[in-house]
């Protein structure tokens, strides 16, 4: 979220520029005056006032009390590096789905816990090796591989955050390797197939004529999109493949239940 432009026509105390103000403070001229300091909060998604200082504050005095109001606290475990880190400029850049794919990362991080019982999230970040991430990755990797690769990618990050602030000597995450992981060699079974269509159906019907049509004809889900409603033929479904797969045309044992299903999903594609 970048500040909005600033009004230049505005007349501000003491003679100061709006340029040359903090980002998100702005000039309340109600009743005697003050300099606020306005913070988005990502949870209300609204913003929050903050009072910097009165009306006879000079620029460096709004600046001072600005980085006071704003400097994260010093940070020496990996829990107050973490809540640091979410409460960092950086942090507003990154994407939504970035956000809540760290959050995750972090929760299942703070809660491990090292192999003399203390949890990860208390221990002091002058602890951190790359054998002490080694060590966690390896251990998150006996109940999952793939999260194990993701949760080390996050602690490249969040360490990479740190040091470029003084906050740690090195990133000991650099350098450690992903582990290798296995392509998933089995289809879903029809268990696994129906849970889905139970738990996805209710909230987005469109996904139940998408997954059908994905998983009787093999198709990725890019291609199901692409299907229009004169891929529809008598003889069966054309569907134009993608990555270098041959096109496919798949038949049915009846036209009119082949027209029906792909009029459906054509509805939910285009």
């Amino acid at each position: 979220m970048s500040p909005r432009p600033r009004q230049r026509s505005v007349s501000l105390p003491n003679g100061i520029k709006p340029d040359a103000l903090p980002p998100y403070v702005y000039w309340d001229a109600t009743g005697r005056g003050r300099w606020l300091w306005k913070k988005y909060d990502t949870t209300t998604q609204k913003q929050n006032a903050h009072r910097l200082a009165g009306a006879s504050a000079t620029l460096r005095e709004i600046w001072d009390a600005y980085e006071a109001i704003t400097r994260a606290p010093p940070a020496d475990t990996v829990q107050m590096l973490i809540a640091s880190f979410e409460s960092s400029p950086a942090w507003e850049d990154l994407a939504d789905s970035t956000r809540r794919d760290y959050r995750i990362c972090a929760e299942s991080i703070v809660k491990a816990e090292t192999k003399a019982g203390v949890l990860v999230g208390t221990t002091r970040l002058s602890d951190w090796t790359p054998g002490a991430v080694r060590s966690y990755v390896e251990k998150r990797a006996e109940r999952s591989r793939s999260r194990a690769n993701h949760e080390l990618r996050y602690l490249r990050r969040l360490f990479a955050w740190a040091f470029e602030r003084d906050l740690m000597a090195s990133n000991p995450a650099r350098g450690v390797k992903s582990l290798k992981e296995s392509a998933r060699q089995r289809y879903v079974n029809d268990g696994e197939y129906a849970a889905f269509l139970a738990h996805a159906g209710p909230r987005h019907p469109y996904l139940i004529p998408v997954a059908e049509l994905a998983y009787l004809c093999r198709l990725r889900i890019s291609e199901v999109c692409d299907l229009r409603r004169e891929d529809i033929r008598e003889d069966g479904l054309f569907a134009a493949r993608r990555k270098g797969s041959k096109d496919a045309l798949t038949g049915s044992g009846s036209p009119l239940t082949a027209r029906s299903l792909c009029t459906v999903t054509s509805k939910a594609c285009t």
